[in-house]
């Protein structure tokens, strides 16, 4: 459980952050990491919380034009928070799946869905990601620390020859990226997006390379 004194916000969902806190020594060594700046980032193995800035929508349409999201797709998000890459694949005509583990952020993401109406295209299922079949998909989106992508690897292995993976700010140690996108939004905050195809192209894992990217 995190101290009453922290507020929790949804992998994409706005709140205000006055500064980044103090990691508490009770969270060490278990996979807590902490970013700065614009940026603010606290994350947790089965949820992020991150303030929001203006910058994240562009984000998630860049994902979604790297992926060549398109009617008639098959689209799953992974760790969906409250939905919205969901949504913006589902208002593409794809179909558009999103899991998480917390129920409060599946509640988030029905509400998203209801709200922009889009139910004939979306849905959001409570579950581990871990657990899950991926085969019927044909893009795959992530927004997870870099153990989690890895730890992913085994799962996409088995999509079917072409199919995309598109991470937001973190690679996959032990994978060749196929194109990765750099770019700053007018706000000022920094992106990078990670795009795989399948069959994934194996490389060399050097020593640290899982932490530190």
């Amino acid at each position: 459980m995190m101290p009453a004194r922290y507020v929790t916000w949804s992998r994409r969902s706005s709140g205000p952050i006055s500064a980044a806190p103090t990691i508490p020594s009770c969270w060490r060594g278990q996979n807590v990491a902490f970013g700065g700046g614009s940026d603010i980032l606290i994350r947790w193995v089965g949820w992020t919380a991150r303030r929001e800035t203006q910058g994240v929508l562009l984000v998630n349409e860049k994902m979604l034009d790297m992926a060549k999201v398109e009617k008639g797709g098959v689209v799953y998000d992974l760790g969906c928070g409250d939905g919205r890459i969901v949504v913006a694949a589902a208002k593409r005509g794809a179909k558009a799946t999103g899991w998480d583990i917390n129920p409060e952020r599946v509640k988030e993401a029905e509400a998203n869905v209801k709200k922009n109406k889009v139910e004939q295209n979306a849905k959001i299922i409570q579950d581990d990601i871990f657990t899950l079949d991926l085969s019927g998909a044909n893009v795959i989106t992530l927004y997870l620390l870099p153990s989690l992508n890895v730890k992913l690897i085994p799962q996409l292995e088995k999509l079917k020859p072409g199919s995309r993976i598109v991470s937001h700010d973190f690679s996959m140690a032990g994978v060749k990226p196929d194109q990765v996108e750099q770019f700053t939004c007018k706000n000022g905050g920094s992106h990078t997006i990670y795009l795989w195809t399948t069959p994934l192209k194996k490389e060399k894992v050097e020593s640290g390379e899982i932490e530190n990217h």
